[in-house]
């Protein structure tokens, strides 16, 4: 058994018994590793299913679980309704997408969509409702909002760092070599951070350079707001060598409106 299995099994058997002896500590553990475990996407852990795979089944089944056991009253969450609409539209387009796929009522654009598809789409809506309608109930201290949010900027730190390594081993020079070409990605070497690809660590720094910004003026401690400024510089330093445009316009949008309407936003937090 290789290193990397050995580390997602253990880290799958911690998330296990966390969820069922605490799934707060389970929640935040879980959160605050997400962007580091998403790195090992090319190892699998068991039969081919690499620990993405796991932990988008497991996920949904642990906020199932916890609504039959807890009984939440998810039901009265403003967003209930409408995720149980997307999700009912959701059944319908891939019911329609299999049975094209196989009878061919249109012509199709694309590759036969198989079961494996279906599974796959539905499991990750299921993990965004989850996310959105069961996580609350268990966060729900007073200050879990703030802890929430650390967790999940913990979780880009060893991607951020792995970035910088890169960086440090990559020459600028070739790096920008064929500029003068018409504007490419494929031109340009850029960072992954062993991602599947540039554009996922690109969201990673996105998420990193938004909670730097959110917990810096809702921090009190001015150590900590040093600590977060310097760190969303990094995160966007390693953002623009990802070459992802869209990710630039992204960032560069939300900071603008951000401290724009930051008072807005903070009364909002708070509420």
């Amino acid at each position: 058994m290789e290193p990397q299995q050995i580390i997602a099994l253990l880290y799958l058997s911690i998330l296990i018994i966390l969820s069922v002896k605490n799934p707060r500590w389970a929640l935040l553990f879980f959160f605050s590793t997400k962007f580091a475990v998403d790195i090992f996407w090319n190892y699998p852990v068991v039969d081919g299913l690499n620990i993405l795979k796991i932990t988008g089944a497991l996920f949904p089944l642990f906020c199932g679980l916890y609504i039959l056991i807890k009984r939440p009253t998810v039901i009265q969450h403003p967003f209930f309704k409408p995720l149980i609409v997307l999700f009912a539209l959701n059944c319908v387009a891939t019911s329609w997408g299999f049975l094209n796929s196989h009878f061919m009522f249109l012509p199709q654009p694309h590759s036969p969509l198989t079961f494996k598809h279906i599974i796959d789409w539905n499991l990750r809506f299921l993990n965004l409702a989850s996310a959105v309608l069961v996580v609350p109930f268990i966060l729900n201290e007073s200050k879990d909002k703030v802890i929430f949010l650390r967790a999940f900027l913990v979780s880009t730190i060893i991607p951020c760092f792995i970035s910088w390594y890169q960086l440090s081993s990559t020459s600028l020079r070739h790096m920008f070599a064929s500029v003068s070409e018409p504007y490419s990605v494929s031109l340009f070497q850029r960072l992954n951070a062993t991602y599947h690809d540039p554009g996922t660590l690109a969201i990673v720094m996105f998420t990193a350079v938004v909670i730097s910004a959110l917990l810096l003026f809702i921090e009190k401690s001015n150590t900590l707001k040093a600590l977060y400024l310097l760190y969303a510089i990094l995160c966007s330093i390693i953002l623009y060598f990802t070459f992802s445009r869209t990710l630039w316009i992204c960032v560069t949008s939300f900071l603008m409106l951000f401290f724009l309407n930051q008072k807005k936003y903070k009364l909002f937090f708070v509420t």
